[in-house]
């Protein structure tokens, strides 16, 4: 019976699990409730779609369930360049899939709308208002006319995303709720003050949370708060156990993404190359506890290593 446990691991918050059965593109429903999977990963984020990959490479039954008509998360949604820190952490299908970008841009025919010697690697262009702050900008009385005038010639860009309104298909939540297990990541773990030994892959980013909103002060200067940017030393480890939840809960999920982390330190691990790299020692773990007959939980560390170790993962 353990054998044909269904595994899921990649978990987004964002739709009840029947919906997202029901919405599969070119898949009939009744199909998908008699199949029986080795490995279900719910959230075609990049995360899901490494944890698939992975999945597969050991000769596991997987299906990816994305509630929604996109896969790729902000991989595929427009972030160009994502933050990382040291890409030296980086390994397995997440670095695979950045040094093949990296291949094929290599190739000047590869190159629509730039040269490749004028693209800098150094930054990226971000849109941070939403379609509101825009409007407001265009239109509001209370607006300069000469910033009205020159905002309202603007648009969205018409060959970027297939809306008819040209703005992207999926918001982008850069932190929302997450599991508790028995092991929480913390910002002590970000500076390296505990390490754990049982980590499935490591995050380089400093803790980065943006404020929540700005005030005016007495003398009538803006000012931020909230605002966290703080660097860490260098890489560090994930646990194992931020990515199982407590036995008592469950023993066959495992969650890369909302993981069990603080607040603080969610804000160092939240980066796309971090989350792909979770989502294949994810894959690795369940595939295990598959072929070991166990729970999630009581997955053999150093087999699990191995196999990371193997598949070029960096701990």
């Amino acid at each position: 019976m353990l054998n044909k446990m269904k595994y899921i691991a990649s978990i987004i918050f964002t739709s009840l699990l029947v919906t997202a059965m029901v919405l599969i593109p070119g898949c009939n429903q009744a199909n998908v409730q008699e199949n029986q999977f080795d490995i279900v990963i719910y959230g075609g984020t990049s995360s899901g779609v490494a944890a698939a990959i992975q999945s597969s490479r050991l000769g596991k039954t997987v299906i990816l369930i994305e509630p929604t008509g996109r896969l790729g998360g902000l991989t595929t949604g427009g972030l160009g360049q994502t933050d990382i820190g040291n890409k030296q952490a980086i390994g397995g299908v997440s670095r695979e899939f950045y040094e093949n970008i990296g291949k094929y841009y290599n190739n000047p025919e590869h190159w629509k709308w730039h040269k490749q010697q004028e693209y800098l690697d150094g930054g990226q262009t971000r849109t941070d208002e939403n379609e509101e702050s825009i409007w407001t900008l265009a239109y509001h009385p209370r607006i300069p006319e000469k910033i009205r005038d020159e905002v309202s010639r603007w648009g969205t860009c018409k060959d970027e995303f297939e809306r008819e309104d040209g703005w992207q298909q999926q918001l982008y939540i850069r932190e929302a709720r997450r599991m508790i297990s028995d092991f929480v990541m913390t910002q002590k773990h970000c500076e390296g003050i505990e390490v754990v030994e049982d980590g499935v892959g490591l995050a380089a980013y400093g803790m980065d949370s943006h404020h929540i909103q700005r005030y005016i002060t007495q003398d009538g200067t803006v000012k931020n708060e909230g605002n966290v940017e703080a660097k860490v030393k260098g890489p560090y480890p994930i646990s194992y156990r931020s990515i199982v939840p407590k036995a008592s809960e469950c023993t066959n999920l495992l969650v890369p993404v909302c993981l069990s982390a603080s607040h603080i330190a969610f804000g160092s691990i939240r980066m796309e190359p971090v989350f792909m790299v979770l989502g294949q020692s994810a894959a690795s773990a369940a595939s295990l506890a598959i072929d070991e007959g166990v729970a999630v939980q009581k997955v053999s560390y150093k087999k699990l290593k191995e196999q990371l170790i193997m598949d070029r993962q960096r701990l």
